[in-house]
């Protein structure tokens, strides 16, 4: 059987889900080419300063959720811009493979 796979932000994905069976091997090999792999991860993705934040404390009325928020977070508090589905999703599946996965 062949398996599609997307590699994406350096992390490889199926593309339709493989259910294998009780006794099935748990580790297989993916082969990729020398010619498209990087020594080290120091590199810079396009867009990447659009992560960081792009201002003070977002504008907020006396008594207000945002206001509470802003309190809580203190310095922390900034309008950062917004993110896709899929970024969300990736930074989520990240965040558990680090606590669930010990990478």
């Amino acid at each position: 059987m062949k398996a599609h796979v997307i590699i994406e932000k350096g992390q490889a994905r199926l593309v339709k889900p493989v259910y294998l069976k009780p006794d099935a091997p748990t580790c297989f090999e993916v082969e990729i080419p020398d010619e498209v792999v990087l020594e080290s991860r120091d590199w810079s993705v396009e867009g990447l300063s659009d992560a960081t934040p792009t201002g003070g404390k977002p504008a907020a009325k006396p008594g207000s959720l945002q206001a509470e928020l802003n309190d809580i977070l203190g310095d922390l508090a900034r309008v950062r811009p917004g993110t896709s589905i899929g970024d969300d999703h990736q930074i989520l599946l990240e965040a558990m493979e680090d606590r669930y996965a010990g990478r």
